[in-house]
């Protein structure tokens, strides 16, 4: 077994990758925390808002179920800028 699978085998939770919501639930994260992604130094940080619901929400008001999918479309819309 590779370590890479055995890294990725220690972060699931039932047998599933850690969702926001199950931080919330855990008392690690708050619905309504700002959580702040450096993609690179010189570059404003990109912001997402905790939701109620587990997901985060990008300022403009989208909202993902994972960290990457909200840092994929904040540095996404960077490139587009």
């Amino acid at each position: 077994m590779s370590s890479e699978s055995h890294r990725r085998r220690d972060v699931l939770v039932n047998g599933r990758r850690v969702r926001v919501l199950d931080l919330i639930e855990a008392g690690l994260l708050d619905a309504g925390q700002t959580l702040v992604y450096q993609q690179r130094l010189g570059i404003e940080p990109h912001l997402a808002t905790v939701t109620a619901k587990g997901r985060l929400a990008l300022p403009d008001g989208r909202e993902y179920n994972t960290p990457s999918g909200a840092a994929a479309a904040a540095a996404n819309d960077l490139v587009r800028d």
